[in-house]
């Protein structure tokens, strides 16, 4: 029964998105042929209303079909009117669906650091590029201190895909992780927490090159989920019929940083080292009998 309920949930939610990918496409193409401004503008507002329309339809389908609630610890997501930096553990493609919903209607538009490979996801990459969602290549240390080049390719990259936020305030999703957080991935990555993988600052460094002043502060999400691994099968399915989820917003004074004369790059890495070992305490205490 519990398999009939995912394989109806994933159906509809294939649906919803393919609905919404057309008109999306569209006026993505209508404004790539219509540089004007004010058309632009105008075009970006509609596309933004079907994002929250397509995400409204996306919780519909989990939380009635699949039985799925959200337990807070602590207080939701506040309103946030400027732009804002959104991090999360990443264990599941269910992620996406409980973290849409949870900040869509109390921050800015939303846009994704998203791998690169996911452009060639089909209906998925569609959206990528219609949004215009920053998109990161997937380097090896290795890789990174044979060829410093590919670090700056990136950056570029970045910067042109959030240069649209110094006119509007965005909402950009990131997983430092860089991955979804496995058994295997933890091995593999040697890493030092128990329910997480080992944060990486390069990423977010960018984000942060680019927004500058505009940044209005970081909204910090952990996820947990009652059964491990947290498949996105088992979500559709009501296998986790409750999802825990704290959310913690630092304002941008409070960001170490972010301020005057430090080494921001070794800074960051050592603000997140310290996250994550939060998050990961707090991840042991909601998995605690």
């Amino acid at each position: 029964m519990k398999n009939l309920r995912a394989a109806l949930a994933m159906t509809l939610l294939a649906l919803n998105l393919s609905f919404w990918v057309i008109p999306v496409t569209l006026f993505a193409l209508l404004r790539a042929l219509l540089p004007i401004p004010s058309v632009q503008r105008f075009i970006r507002q509609i596309m933004e209303w079907l994002a929250v329309a397509a995400i409204a339809g996306d919780t519909l389908v989990w939380r009635f079909i699949s039985g799925v609630q959200i337990e807070w610890r602590g207080t939701p997501p506040p309103e946030v009117s400027g732009s804002c930096i959104v991090i999360a553990n990443h264990q599941s493609w269910a992620d996406i669906l409980l973290l849409q919903h949870a900040v869509v209607y109390r921050t800015p538009p939303l846009k994704w650091l998203a791998k690169r490979e996911l452009l060639y996801v089909p209906v998925i990459g569609l959206i990528c590029w219609a949004y215009g969602y920053p998109m990161l290549r997937r380097y090896s240390p290795e890789q990174l201190q044979n060829n410093s080049a590919l670090r700056d390719l990136d950056a570029a990259q970045i910067h042109r895909a959030c240069l649209a936020l110094r006119n509007q305030p965005g909402t950009l999703m990131n997983f430092p992780e860089g991955t979804r957080h496995t058994e295997e991935k933890a091995r593999r990555s040697q890493s030092a927490y128990e329910h997480l993988l080992s944060p990486r600052t390069g990423g977010m460094y960018n984000l942060l090159q680019i927004m500058g002043d505009d940044l209005t502060g970081i909204l910090d999400l952990t996820i947990q989920y009652p059964q491990r691994p947290a498949r996105l099968w088992d979500f559709l399915a009501g296998r986790h019929p409750v999802v825990r989820m704290q959310c913690e917003f630092i304002p941008r004074a409070d960001l170490p940083f972010m301020q005057t004369g430090c080494d921001q790059r070794a800074t960051l890495r050592d603000w997140l080292t310290q996250r994550w070992s939060r998050k990961d305490r707090l991840l042991g205490g909601f998995l605690s009998p």
